[in-house]
Parts: C-alpha cells; structure tokens; sequence
C-alpha cells in the first residue's frame, strides 16, 4: 500500500492587487496514492499564521466513492480530486507590505 496526497493551491489574482480586492484562493486536492485516505481536514498557514485561512469544501471533481461531511473529507478514494475555495480581502497594509 501506498498512501500519498497532493494538495495545489491557485490564487485568482496574483498582480495589480489594490486594497479592497477579493483574492480567491482554490485548493486542489488530490489522492495520488492507491489506498483511500480518511478524515481529511485542510487549513492554510496564511501570512504566517496557522489557521489564517479556512478553505470551504466545495465539491469532488473526480469522484469514486469519496465523501465529507462539511469541510472534513470523510474518504478520498485513489485518483479522486476534492476542491476546496478560501476568500481575503486585501489591506492597504499587504499592498504597502507588498504581501
């Protein structure tokens, strides 16, 4: 058996970011392994802190028997794809932080 996962994550607007903005972020998840991985949770250490950001559950995009209950993958068979979405409104301090 060989558990093993992937997790990519993709903001919708990455330059000419003013303060005001809603950046989007989607997040990938993928089991690349060959067994089903169980009790998923995603959160993202954001500008340095854990937790900074909660990803929603939004819906499987490859699905063979996967489930979740909320945001908490329940099972993500082999080769199944859940996605997940987080929002932030940027600061003027990120912009003059240039974060």
């Amino acid at each position: 058996t060989l558990p093993a996962m992937t997790v990519a994550k993709v903001a919708d607007k990455t330059s000419n970011v003013v303060a005001g903005d809603v950046i989007t972020y989607t997040y990938t998840v993928t089991n690349t392994g060959n067994v089903p991985l169980t009790n998923i949770t995603l959160s993202d250490t954001f500008k340095g802190v854990v937790g900074g950001l909660t990803p929603a559950f939004g819906s499987f995009t490859t699905n063979t028997g996967s489930t979740n209950t909320g945001n908490t993958i329940n099972v993500l068979q082999p080769g199944d794809v859940a996605v997940y979405t987080a929002t932030y409104t940027v600061t003027q301090a990120d912009v003059d932080t240039l974060q």
